[in-house]
């Protein structure tokens, strides 16, 4: 999906296990084959998502883009090529 700086959305997603990945970059996007074209950052998080239900309700994750100190995102690196 694709959201601008500064903006947010919501999705939902079917049960289970999920590796997030994304892309930044620059104020130009050049869709989805160059994405934001040689200024493209790509990563990907250090850990899975897990959504699931247990005995009384859904669990899954929010997740905000956003670089802090102290966050619990952590994120790797990743080639353009494995976006």
């Amino acid at each position: 999906m694709f959201v601008r700086g500064g903006e947010w959305a919501e999705t939902k997603v079917p049960l289970g296990n999920y590796e997030l990945r994304y892309a930044s970059g620059g104020q130009d996007w050049y869709g989805e084959e160059y994405l934001f074209g040689t200024a493209t950052v790509c990563v990907r998080a250090s850990q899975e998502l897990s959504f699931y239900q247990d005995e009384s309700r859904f669990m899954g994750h929010s997740v905000i883009l956003i670089k802090q100190a102290g966050g619990n995102l952590h994120t790797q690196p990743m080639a353009l090529t494995e976006f």
